[in-house]
């Protein structure tokens, strides 16, 4: 095997509760992950000479701080070698946009490069070691599907949801630093942490509309209000679940494929919007 082509899903945060601040600075969470249908490519290939990243879609991307090269470097770190190969990224997923596109790309690289080199003595814990190094969202996209994630979203519990329905997706076309929602959100904590149970109300069978929750919303849109303005105009058109993904800005409704379908033009060509499904899968490998 000379090459591997993989596709790298999306994802979308249908729950986030942020519990309190940790000693390290960084945040308690619990949250659901959900998978979905947007994919950037991957296409690793073995080549005789120095390694190099190929950014197609976004120039701006193919730098040294991207999490595929930064993968890369992780496990040569790893196995004290350097792998001579070229990594070819087509970016479909927006960036910095709470659809963990940069997460997805970082763990394909390291499952990626665990086959195309048969590096077969890599453990499980090896990869999700790796994977929590290089970024929080990082080992959901190892595991993918369906998930509650905790501690600051690595501690993962797959889980069961009917992903039959569709997503809408309204992206504005700027970019949203993690970091400086978190640290905006921090100043409206108590010190109390708050006790979530998500597991509890997954049990008691609740509406996955009843889990629409995302207490990073009201700090993004006070920050950005064109995010609210994108999600009263979803709610105003006659979706009652519409929601922003992880620290935003991307706002994603769920509904039927029909009625999302109607919604599209609503938005014209100001807005990027994709029309997708959950996946109840992962990373895929050609």
């Amino acid at each position: 095997m000379t090459s591997l082509r993989l596709r790298t899903p999306a994802k979308i945060n249908i729950f986030l509760r942020v519990l309190g601040r940790r000693a390290d600075n960084y945040h308690e969470l619990e949250t659901l992950f959900q998978a979905i249908e947007l994919y950037d490519e991957l296409i690793i290939r073995k080549k005789k000479a120095n390694r190099r990243l190929i950014v197609r879609n976004d120039a701006g991307l193919q730098n040294e701080n991207n999490l595929v090269l930064r993968a890369l470097e992780w496990l040569e770190k790893l196995c004290d070698s350097k792998f001579e190969v070229e990594i070819e990224l087509v970016k479909n997923i927006p960036v910095a946009a709470g659809l963990g596109g940069g997460s997805s790309d970082a763990a394909a690289t390291l499952l990626g490069l665990k086959r195309l080199l048969d590096l077969d003595w890599l453990s499980s814990a090896d990869i999700e070691r790796g994977a929590l190094s290089l970024g929080a969202d990082v080992p959901f996209f190892i595991l993918g599907g369906t998930a509650i994630g905790r501690g600051i979203g690595e501690r993962l519990t797959p889980v069961g949801l009917n992903c039959d329905y569709s997503l809408l997706l309204v992206n504005p076309g700027f970019a949203v630093s993690t970091g400086e929602i978190f640290s905006a959100f921090s100043k409206t904590l108590t010190e109390f942490p708050k006790k979530v149970t998500l597991q509890g109300l997954l049990d008691q069978g609740v509406e996955l509309s009843q889990l629409l929750v995302n207490d990073l919303q009201g700090v993004a849109e006070s920050m950005y209000p064109e995010i609210r303005l994108i999600r009263e105009t979803l709610i105003e058109s006659g979706v009652t679940e519409a929601l922003m993904t992880g620290s935003g800005p991307t706002v994603f409704a769920l509904g039927s494929l029909e009625k999302l379908e109607a919604l599209k033009d609503r938005f014209g060509s100001k807005y990027r919007v994709i029309l997708t499904r959950p996946s109840p899968g992962s990373i895929l490998i050609d």
